[in-house]
């Protein structure tokens, strides 16, 4: 029996996730500098192999000398395990390599992707981001007996009494409104989200140029990356 933080009908939103594409970390052509910004593009359901492709690029840019990483990131949720394990890994690497997460809502986030979202110590999302909260649901393979009842039942307080404190010390959400962010669902706007201190205020996800993000992504989903690029500089006349 899993414990899931999943939409029901994800499929509608990335497509199975039948495989993941190879990740590019960002060029290394010099000296990163004391300032280095990485770029991430993740649009897929949340899974321990999505988890392990967004660590290990985390990783790769870090070891260049990436001091930030900004990630764009659209996905139904899934494995709140695999989210807690995302969540970790970035508080840890924030705590104790003082590297920056930026993220930002470049599509849907929703279910367990929130909680991720939330690991970023800045976070915006582009003017038509949504954000989809509901409670934990489980799914059972094989049979059910009461006891495995009894211990996702367990598993699933803890998970709620977890995520009330990230919404509580991570937002502007009272006590009794994050509650009802993990009892019932809840759809926000990215003026809403604004407005409840789930994100720091609405911006474009723009990359550089030349540089190429890692993207980690069902493979069915084959929409264009949803980024802005800056414009080119007008020539001196």
């Amino acid at each position: 029996m899993a414990l899931s933080g999943g939409l029901t009908r994800r499929s509608a939103l990335l497509g199975s996730l039948a495989g993941l594409t190879a990740c590019q970390t960002p060029p290394a052509t010099a000296d990163l500098g004391p300032h280095q910004v990485a770029f991430m593009v993740f649009r897929a359901p949340i899974t321990p192999e999505s988890q392990a492709f967004f660590t290990t690029n985390c990783d790769k840019a870090i070891a260049k000398g990436a001091t930030e990483i900004r990630i764009g990131i659209t996905s139904p949720g899934g494995s709140i395990s695999a989210a807690e394990g995302m969540m970790a890994y970035m508080d840890n690497m924030h705590a104790q390599q003082n590297i920056r997460f930026t993220t930002f809502d470049v599509g849907i986030v929703a279910s367990a992707a929130c909680y991720v979202f939330l690991a970023g110590q800045k976070r915006y999302s582009v003017p038509r981001g949504v954000f989809l909260f509901h409670e934990a649901s489980l799914r059972a393979n094989g049979a059910v007996t009461s006891q495995t009842i009894h211990e996702a039942a367990a598993v699933m307080d803890r998970e709620e009494r977890r995520f009330l404190d990230i919404l509580k010390t991570r937002t502007r959400l009272t006590e009794g409104e994050a509650l009802s962010f993990v009892r019932r669902t809840v759809i926000l706007t990215a003026d809403e989200a604004k407005r409840d201190g789930i994100t720091d205020g609405t911006a474009d996800f723009v990359v550089p140029n030349e540089v190429t993000p890692s993207d980690i992504r069902a493979t069915a989903d084959n929409s264009p990356l949803p980024i802005t690029r800056p414009p080119a500089p007008r020539p001196v006349t």
